[in-house]
């Protein structure tokens, strides 16, 4: 018979100790599942903040644009925008006279 209490005993203990363990993983694991959902929530946090950041940067930069563009005038623009393909156009014509000029004077003082 006292084998079999102690045997009793036993298995209780391991019972108790399995229990224990199983407990103690388990508030391990909502630990770990609490502090990833709050970490998950930070991040959330800071890239929902930058996104507004950006956008708020680009509002400003358009707002700024606009502004430029108001101040500077649509025909300032246009003239801004054609005058380097105009000057193009001229410095190429320029050169075009220039060797051409070039080429009959050596011709000229070859003959």
């Amino acid at each position: 018979m006292p084998f079999l209490f102690v045997l009793s005993c036993l298995i209780r203990y391991i019972t108790f100790l399995l229990q224990a363990m199983k407990i103690e993983a388990q508030s391990e694991l909502e630990r770990l599942t609490q502090a990833r959902e709050a970490e998950m929530k930070y991040v959330k946090e800071q890239n929902d903040m930058e996104i507004s950041k950006a956008r708020e940067m680009a509002d400003i930069e358009t707002g700024k644009f606009n502004n430029m563009v108001k101040s500077i005038g649509p025909n300032t623009i246009q003239a801004i925008a054609t005058s380097g393909p105009e000057m193009q156009v001229c410095a190429f014509n320029k050169l075009k006279h220039q060797t051409l000029i070039n080429m009959l004077n050596k011709t000229v003082l070859h003959s």
